[in-house]
């Protein structure tokens, strides 16, 4: 299972426990701390692979800038070109479509990621206090 899979497994698991608690079920304590236990797993897995997905995004961007800024530098001082100053900005950017695309998918990625971590948090946070009022309640029964 990958670490979408099982991070989007757990957060659909959370999202039962709403609906459970909206029809008026009583949650046991003992189901919900194993899903907060699976959820801190996911959010540090996820944050591994947020960390993996860094390197690519910011080589790609660095590649396109490079690539970019060689482009720019042979329309400008090219003795057969002798492009104007946005003339050889706009080519540049045309010669830099591959390295964009690929910066794009990169960060498309990384961005995915930081996403579905800050989900993840949020329900870590929900169910922290899911675990709070399930106790208070077991303490007054």
């Amino acid at each position: 299972m990958t670490v979408l899979e099982r991070s989007t497994s757990a957060m659909n698991t959370v999202a039962n426990f709403v609906t459970r608690q909206q029809q008026g079920e009583v949650l046991s304590f003992h189901e919900v701390q194993a899903a907060y236990g699976e959820l801190v797993v996911c959010y540090g897995l996820v944050g591994l692979e947020l960390a993996t997905a860094f390197k690519p995004k910011e080589a790609s961007y660095l590649a396109r800038r490079v690539a970019q800024s060689k482009a720019y530098i042979r329309g400008r001082y090219d003795e057969k070109l002798k492009l104007a100053v946005k003339d050889a900005e706009m080519q540049s950017l045309l010669d830099v479509g591959e390295e964009i695309n690929a910066e794009i998918e990169n960060s498309s990625i990384y961005e995915g990621l930081r996403i579905l971590r800050e989900s993840l948090d949020r329900a870590i946070d929900y169910c922290r206090s899911l675990v709070s009022s399930l106790r208070k309640e077991e303490r007054h029964v």
